[in-house]
């Protein structure tokens, strides 16, 4: 079989939920093709547990190695960038090591504003609000905007845990610092709520992890 031949029966693996199964095609794609991107995708998306399930170390560790992989083949993957970044800092706990990620997609993406909002969020977390404030007032003043809704990471049933304090911490320091509005917003099933949208909208499961 050719590489592109496991790589979407891998595909279809994945689609159906089977993970390990998709592991064991795009991992065969791979040794084929170290170069396919497509393939390396699929490593990252199936060593992740799915929906909503926290992942182990071991399988954070390996999401982010795949994840690494795309990026270096396509820098422009944005989609990556964020896996890459969030299971570096919210799995994996290596807050300087996403703050570098993040400087490094700037590098490749420097009109996007995800990595600005990604690092000052590693530095809020670090307590660092000063910081934090300094990089969202350079998005402020560039795009004019208006008005800022932070994401409340509630629990599932309603209650707040350490990630709202920090969400909050961060805010009442920021608008010390800037006139502009601040709201919160319960992010809880956000997620959720686009990932049905788009199973609507009949997007296939490789095309929802690059708007999601």
């Amino acid at each position: 079989m050719t590489a592109e031949s496991h790589y979407l029966d891998a595909l279809e693996a994945l689609e159906a939920d089977d993970r390990e199964e998709a592991l064991l095609h795009a991992r065969k794609a791979i040794k084929l093709d170290p170069e396919h991107a497509d393939a390396w995708r699929i490593v990252s998306d199936a060593s992740l547990p799915g929906l909503r399930k926290q992942p182990t170390l071991k399988q954070a560790a390996s999401s982010l190695s795949a994840a690494k992989k795309v990026v270096a083949l396509q820098p422009d993957d944005l989609a990556m960038w964020v896996r890459g970044g969030r299971l570096l800092s919210d799995e994996l706990g290596l807050y300087m090591d996403a703050l570098q990620w993040w400087q490094d997609a700037r590098h490749h993406a420097p009109e996007e504003v995800t990595p600005i909002v990604e690092q000052a969020a590693i530095l809020a977390d670090m307590g660092l609000y000063g910081e934090a404030s300094e990089r969202l007032q350079s998005i402020i003043d560039e795009e004019e905007i208006c008005g800022i809704v932070i994401g409340l990471p509630l629990n599932m049933d309603g209650s707040e845990g350490p990630k709202c304090q920090s969400t909050r911490d961060f805010a009442k320091n920021f608008s010390n610092l800037v006139d502009t509005p601040i709201a919160f917003w319960d992010e809880r099933l956000t997620t959720v709520a686009a990932e049905k949208s788009l199973l609507l909208a009949d997007l296939s499961r490789k095309k929802r992890h690059r708007v999601i």
